[in-house]
């Protein structure tokens, strides 16, 4: 999974998702593009949290319904295990208590389950959260960028 010929300047993802169709459709997509580097896959929160530590990625995509924990309390968890890690949460986020859970744990960005199918928009919107949150030293600042919200 790990491409070494990849430019060091390639923003490291780590995709959490359960579905191993959409997993497997992101990781192919994902892997295109020269600027992403797939680093790892975890099919549930404990395996996500493990790989956090080990590979240190720059982006986590984390689907909010996966099995364990939920994607809230990883998120939660991870965050504050590896502080540079910006998680993209992906949901449904039907009720603003949803909104409210996924930002309380310190995610980056909400993404819609809709658009999470779509791996150009996840691919825009790692772009956009890893280029809004860190510096020319890739060490991380206050703050995130979200094609929904804006923290």
């Amino acid at each position: 999974m790990i491409d070494g010929s990849r430019p060091s300047s390639a923003i490291r993802v780590l995709i959490a998702e359960p579905d191993r169709l959409l997993s497997r459709r992101l990781l192919r997509t994902l892997a295109a593009d020269d600027r992403i580097e797939v680093v790892g896959s975890a099919r549930d929160a404990e395996e996500a949290a493990e790989l956090a530590l080990s590979l240190l990625p720059d982006v986590i995509l984390m689907g909010i319904d996966i099995p364990a924990i939920d994607g809230t309390e990883a998120t939660c968890r991870i965050r504050k295990q590896v502080p540079s890690v910006r998680v993209v949460a992906v949901g449904t986020f039907e009720t603003r208590r949803e909104i409210d859970l996924a930002l309380g744990a310190e995610a980056a960005a909400l993404v819609s389950a809709d658009a999470y199918s779509s791996a150009g928009v996840m691919a825009a919107v790692i772009a956009l959260t890893f280029v809004m949150t860190v510096d020319s030293n890739r060490s991380a600042r206050q703050g995130a960028g979200s094609a929904f919200f804006a923290r």
